[in-house]
């Protein structure tokens, strides 16, 4: 769980929501991200993925980033006073904030680099998210894991449309059965069929001979990591400099 999937989340809501005042849609966010959290377990790393989704999401709908990372270091500092271990050694932590800073800082490069995508459903900004979230923890996930996704973007574009849906009928199955087993189990029976699509999709998509692509780098993991960010961070400056 990272920030990232949560953001993503909140993307689909958001289109769900569009029509909403921006104060309503930002509330809306708040109570379905805090029942997705108490479905999924409010752990830590659940929690922290929940925060700095949420973060993220209110920063892209103020459209306001001018004190974009300030506010994403802030709260990364806040979490590392709390335990500094995590710091080196929690890898959910590297990807939630890594996850974030590229989703307010390189979403919009990609929103624009895949133009031609239509606005269905969200599935430009769906594909603008993932691109721009996982340029930053590509790093991570090869020296942590040793492995590429190659059909990670296509996935996502797959499945997370319907997860605002499940949520939302996992919700209305269980006040019905508080009224009546035989309406929790109508309104759960949408529910069901969607999360087989999403469980069919992703073990679909996990089973094929090219999903992930091996990459081990040994000792030179470190060098990795850095050399890459060093090449992304110039590539912010440069963006943001011609931004402006």
């Amino acid at each position: 769980m990272s920030g990232f999937n949560i953001t993503i989340i909140l993307i689909f809501l958001s289109f769900l929501f569009r029509s909403f005042p921006a104060i309503l849609r930002l509330v809306l966010a708040f109570v379905c991200v805090g029942f997705f959290t108490l479905l999924v377990g409010p752990q830590m790393p659940v929690l922290r993925a929940s925060v700095f989704g949420l973060l993220a999401y209110g920063i892209l709908l103020s459209g306001k980033r001018m004190r974009a990372f300030s506010m994403l270091l802030a709260v990364a500092v806040v979490f590392v006073l709390l335990d500094p271990l995590i710091l080196n050694y929690d890898v959910s932590f590297h990807l939630s904030f890594l996850a974030v800073f590229g989703l307010l800082f390189f979403g919009d490069f990609f929103t624009r680099l895949f133009s031609f995508f239509p606005k269905w459903f969200g599935l430009r900004e769906a594909l603008a998210m993932c691109f721009g979230a996982m340029v930053f923890t590509l790093p991570i996930l090869v020296a942590n894991f040793g492995q590429i996704s190659i059909v990670s973007p296509l996935a996502n574009i797959v499945v997370v449309p319907l997860i605002p849906l499940v949520m939302l009928g996992g919700f209305l199955s269980l006040f019905g059965a508080l009224l009546s087993s035989t309406l929790g189990i109508w309104l759960g029976f949408p529910t069901w069929l969607g999360l087989s699509y999403i469980l069919q999709a992703v073990a679909w998509f996990g089973e094929l001979p090219f999903a992930t692509v091996p990459v081990q780098l040994g000792e030179y993991r470190y060098l990795f990591e850095i050399g890459y960010y060093m090449v992304i961070t110039f590539l912010v400056v440069y963006f943001r400099e011609e931004n402006e």
